[in-house]
């Protein structure tokens, strides 16, 4: 299975076998530190600019997990999040976002109406250890994961 990148340079190729980790973002500022974190788990990341495409890529591709950024003017994350629902609602989802509290709450109430069981909605990008406990959890939810997060 081709899991190059989507609309979107190339980041460190895994082995295809590799769970696959989708990272969607506008600008790819999240994407060239979740390939270094990837690479150490086993896993390997594709980068798809914006979420026209998501659906077919979700599809093709059967990623463990999504990571997006949501930046003000950017991708827009009821679509992300409608588009992962439709695809599979326990889907493990990692939204960062700085948007102000009503955004953040009308995420809360779009996941819960929508059934999706596995998002994590931060304001600022975690630190290491969480994205990696977060990433390990995707990968043994999938039945992929190489890695026990302690």
């Amino acid at each position: 299975m081709d899991r190059s990148a989507i609309g979107a340079p190339a980041l460190p190729a895994g082995q295809p076998d590799d769970p696959l980790v989708l990272v969607v973002e506008d600008q790819a500022r999240l994407s060239p530190g979740i390939a270094d974190f990837c690479e150490f788990l086993g896993m390997q990341a594709c980068r798809l600019a914006g979420t026209d495409g998501l659906g077919r890529t979700l599809r093709a591709k059967c990623p463990v997990a999504v990571l997006s950024m949501i930046e003000p003017g950017g991708l827009d994350a009821f679509v992300l999040l409608k588009l992962v629902a439709g695809y599979d609602p326990d889907l493990p989802v990692l939204v960062i976002t700085a948007e102000d509290d009503a955004v953040f709450r009308c995420l809360t109430q779009v996941e819960d109406s929508w059934g999706l069981t596995a998002v994590t909605k931060l304001r600022e990008m975690p630190r290491a250890g969480a994205l990696v406990d977060f990433l390990c959890r995707a990968g043994l939810r999938s039945g992929t994961g190489r890695l026990v997060a302690v």
